[in-house]
């Protein structure tokens, strides 16, 4: 985490995600149409906690090619995911 208001943490590896960011993963990895591993993320304190995850995704159809992306979470103070 940084010490710094508003600030992105530390790009992070899968093994050292925290709670809050592992629940956060599991919302969008169970999306269907597009299969996504995320390869490093960061967090950042906000009114709620934002959420950075560098991924690699896939499109679920024979011969789809992978690629790229970054997927923004937001969790409200409170919430349950």
């Amino acid at each position: 985490m940084t010490n710094q208001v508003g600030g992105w943490s530390a790009l992070m590896t899968p093994d050292q995600f925290s709670q809050g960011m592992k629940q956060a993963e599991d919302a969008f990895s169970s999306l269907p149409g597009v299969s996504y591993q995320a390869l490093a993320a960061q967090e950042q304190v906000v009114a709620g906690m934002n959420y950075c995850y560098f991924c690699k995704a896939q499109v679920v159809s024979p011969a789809s090619a992978a690629y790229m992306t970054r997927i923004l979470v937001y969790v409200a103070p409170g919430a349950i995911l």
